[in-house]
């Protein structure tokens, strides 16, 4: 038995696959909340990119001994690899300068990371250089962070109180 062929006909313009340009990434969606906020303690408008990370800046924010911070401002070179030699550079979350003239190193930091290779690396490197330049270094972990954002839940019931209490008619509560 003979069966035909038949040639199906040509488009005139084939399909092209759309090129994606080495500019343009794909975004990866965080599961962290990030955003960005100002403070009147810090020069800059703050890109945080954690809830912790926003709690702790307002915190510092209302904090009457913190005079003024910093928040992504310094590079800390570290070796990443000790067979390469590869350096790269940890930027600690927060340089904080107190009232008093103390100057401190902060990182923020989940409690179950801390002990990974790579954070420790990091860790330590900023140990290292805040022990070369006589200053305090703490890594912030779910501990401080949860006391931090108990204080703010604390203020902001004290102040929805006392606006509670103008808006309220004489003699009702």
């Amino acid at each position: 038995m003979y069966m035909a062929t038949v040639k199906r006909p040509q488009r005139k313009t084939p399909y092209k696959k759309k090129r994606v340009k080495k500019t343009q990434r794909r975004v990866k969606k965080s599961r962290y909340l990030s955003g960005v906020c100002k403070s009147e303690k810090c020069l800059k408008p703050i890109h945080y990119r954690s809830g912790w990370e926003k709690s702790v800046i307002q915190w510092f924010t209302g904090n009457n001994e913190i005079e003024s911070f910093i928040y992504e401002g310094l590079k800390i070179p570290y070796i990443s690899n000790k067979t390469t030699g590869k350096i790269r550079n940890y930027i600690p979350d927060f340089l904080v300068k107190y009232k008093n003239g103390t100057i401190k190193l902060i990182e923020v930091k989940r409690a179950d990371k801390v002990n990974e290779p790579k954070t420790a690396k990091k860790l330590l490197a900023g140990k290292i250089w805040c022990e070369k330049n006589n200053m305090p270094f703490e890594v912030w972990t779910d501990e401080i962070i949860n006391k931090i954002r108990n204080e703010l839940l604390e203020e902001q019931n004290v102040i929805i109180k006392r606006v509670y209490k103008k808006r309220s008619p004489a003699g009702k509560e």
